[in-house]
């Protein structure tokens, strides 16, 4: 076989054929090494970005959904705040709390938080203007309004959160600070919706009955609303009066509906508005109350009569009768059990989540309460009641009963005497009397309420704004007044919205 000769370095060189193929196996070889080391390094480099932008993603979707909440914590403290720019008088300390007070629950933002915290753009928004509610007090200009004294837009900048990253640390990225701005138009005008404020949307929601019975709505001193009663059912008898002279006394009375009278001189003063559009639930913004603690055993006391406490870890429970006087704290309850003759319960300020009953079926019982709140929860309670089960209760059925309660002055729940978890439709009665001492708003969106009077020439009173499912009123010759006075009720304002 022939050699072929190879030129090299100016000198041929002759290979045998066997030694030439031999060097091309080499050279192929070598090639093939080096194929395998770049594709080596281009994984390594693509598994590393790969790795890269997935802990991105990951850190990237744990801020969005913080971010969401902070949004959320914003909007809750605005318009909160906003609202109780519309109570008077005006009180920018109390329009603070309430900002404050909101963001905490909804974002955990502490008071500390809020110390030196800068809102730079908020003179760009309100203009010159511009006066931070909290700055002398806390150097704190994220609370902003556009005018002192006749404020339109409220201006709320959560400070800012450093959230810790859990893989961007690896590209010097530790942390991702997040904060959110919200902004509430405030018109001035009419605080609240309406004094009593049926929101069944079908059937009969006000039932009155019982011969010369007389059922009033007044207003305390510049107290308004739009309407004194609002009925959202579009029942052809939304409104029904039965019984001789049953009369129904209002500034206003307005129905989506429409209404019916039977009995000689039955009749609603002045004449109902039917066909009126729908009131949404004034407090829908309302929070719901955090799970409490159980009493600690000794918290609770009687004196005279019988009265005893039991305490487990799903509540206390309370039994108060034979003349016994019962003072108990705030805290997670059962059943309060008053159905024992001349029993009362004092309940000292605070907020009392129940998830069993209340029963007044005892003669001449009596509830006394200081800036106190009653939450009527069910029994899974931190968890929100289904829709149209039955939870928690308050029943007043004992002759000669009272409950004198007065709302909490301040914080989310200023106002608000009694609170019904929304979903929650078991009855509400207050059945026997009710001289005027009960103050503040009953709130129980599904659930339908019950009064009955006695024929004596005191009127069962109550001086609360009543926002319900439906009402039902009985008791032949009676008189029923309803007294409202703004100050002492849950601030409402239909004229205050978000604003971006």
């Amino acid at each position: 076989q022939a050699v072929r000769p190879i030129c090299r370095f100016g000198r041929t060189v002759i290979f045998p054929p066997t030694l030439r193929r031999k060097l091309k196996q080499l050279r192929s070889e070598r090639v093939r090494r080096s194929e395998r080391g770049a594709v080596l390094v281009f994984s390594g480099l693509f598994l590393t970005l790969a790795i890269t932008a997935g802990a991105l993603v990951v850190d990237l979707g744990n801020a969005r959904q913080i971010t969401r909440q902070s949004q959320a914590a914003a909007d809750a403290a605005v318009l909160a705040g906003a609202q109780r720019i519309l109570v008077d008088p005006l009180d920018w300390s109390e329009v603070v709390l309430k900002v404050k007070t909101y963001a905490e629950y909804n974002f955990d933002i502490t008071a500390a938080s809020w110390l030196g915290c800068r809102d730079p753009d908020a003179i760009t928004q309100l203009g010159s203007s511009v006066y931070y509610p909290d700055y002398l007090a806390h150097d704190n200009q994220c609370i902003s309004t556009d005018d002192y004294t006749n404020p339109t837009t409220l201006r709320v900048k959560i400070p800012t959160v450093s959230v810790s990253t859990a893989f961007a640390g690896i590209m010097g990225q530790n942390t991702l600070p997040i904060t959110r701005v919200a902004s509430a138009k405030i018109t001035t005008g009419k605080q609240t919706k309406c004094v009593i404020c049926l929101l069944a949307d079908t059937g009969t929601a006000f039932d009155m009955g019982g011969s010369g019975s007389v059922f009033k709505v007044t207003y305390v001193g510049s107290s308004t609303a739009d309407s004194s009663i609002k009925v959202n059912s579009s029942s052809g008898a939304s409104l029904s009066l039965k019984g001789a002279g049953v009369n129904v006394l209002a500034a206003d009375v307005e129905l989506v509906g429409g209404y019916s009278t039977s009995g000689a001189g039955a009749a609603v003063i002045p004449t109902p508005t039917t066909g009126s559009s729908k009131v949404s639930d004034p407090l829908v913004l309302l929070p719901v109350p955090s799970l409490p603690a159980v009493p600690v055993p000794g918290s609770n006391t009687c004196t005279g009569g019988s009265g005893s406490f039991t305490y487990g870890v799903n509540g206390a429970s309370v039994s108060s009768s034979g003349s016994s006087t019962c003072t108990i704290v705030p805290g997670l309850y059962t059943d309060i059990d008053m159905s024992g003759s001349n029993a009362t319960l004092i309940f000292t300020p605070g907020i009392y989540v129940i998830k069993g009953r209340v029963d007044m079926s005892g003669s001449s019982t009596k509830i006394i309460g200081n800036q106190a709140l009653l939450y009527f929860a069910c029994s899974g309670f931190p968890t929100a009641c289904s829709k149209g089960q039955n939870g928690a209760s308050l029943s007043m059925s004992g002759s000669g009963s009272d409950i004198d309660i007065t709302p909490p002055t301040s914080g989310p729940y200023q106002g608000l005497s009694i609170f019904y978890d929304r979903n929650n439709d078991s009855g509400l009665s207050l059945n026997g009397a009710g001289s005027g001492g009960f103050t503040g708003t009953i709130y129980a969106k599904s659930a339908a309420m019950s009064i009955q009077g006695a024929s004596t020439s005191t009127a069962t009173q109550l001086n609360s704004m009543i926002v319900v499912n439906s009402l039902k009123i009985q008791g032949a010759n009676s008189q029923f007044k309803i007294a409202y006075d703004k100050t002492q009720n849950a601030p409402v304002a239909s004229s205050v919205n978000l604003s971006g």
